[in-house]
């Protein structure tokens, strides 16, 4: 796995920019805790602590959410990444994303593909990106919410970039409009990503 697949985890979990696009919110986001169905605009910080590395890797980003159906949101993100201690070091990852779910009670099963772009600092290792997973996300009560899902990504190059995580993520409703995130994931080679993130529901 190469320092961008690494860098690309944590940004296809939603690290962003924000998309023209408005449609209805869906009526069934009302009777879950989640953040599936809901129109909103996140703003989010991470790190991926790289293991038997004395440096990390941070990610700074927005992305916005936009239900298009009752079972269908799309969403599209931005993230700037950059090496601890070496801001020479960095790419930009723009992405767009679908996601498909159903509502069965508390639990909302779901799957995702998406597509994106990674321009680097170089200037001269710019590349387009894919991404699929699946996972469920569930509604402990009427404010809280744990998603848990699994991801698999791989670049459009000839040379093989791909990669599995796995992560968990934790959000809570403060209010009507604001809500807060929390997260990790894991990646492959032991390494470990953290996330927080602030979202404003419009």
């Amino acid at each position: 796995m190469t320092l961008t697949q690494k860098i690309l985890g944590v940004a296809s979990f939603g690290l962003a920019f924000v998309t023209a696009s408005f449609a209805q919110e869906a009526t069934a986001a009302d009777t879950t805790a989640g953040l599936l169905g809901v129109r909103y605009v996140e703003a989010g910080f991470g790190v991926i602590d790289l293991n038997g590395s004395d440096r990390g890797i941070y990610s700074a980003g927005v992305n916005v959410n936009i239900p298009v159906t009752a079972n269908l949101d799309l969403s599209a993100s931005y993230a700037h990444d950059w090496v601890e201690n070496n801001d020479s070091i960095y790419s930009n990852v723009a992405a767009v994303d679908a996601t498909a779910y159903l509502t069965e009670g508390a639990f909302r099963p779901f799957a995702t593909a998406g597509a994106g772009y990674v321009w680097e600092g170089s200037g001269d290792d710019d590349y387009g990106i894919w991404n699929i997973g699946a996972g469920v996300e569930y509604s402990l009560n009427a404010t809280t919410a744990v998603t848990a899902g699994v991801n698999f990504s791989d670049t459009f190059e000839d040379e093989d970039d791909s990669g599995f995580a796995g992560s968990v993520r934790l959000s809570h409703w403060f209010t009507s409009a604001i809500a807060g995130t929390i997260g990790a994931t894991w990646f492959e080679e032991g390494n470990f990503g953290y996330r927080v993130s602030a979202i404003f529901k419009f």
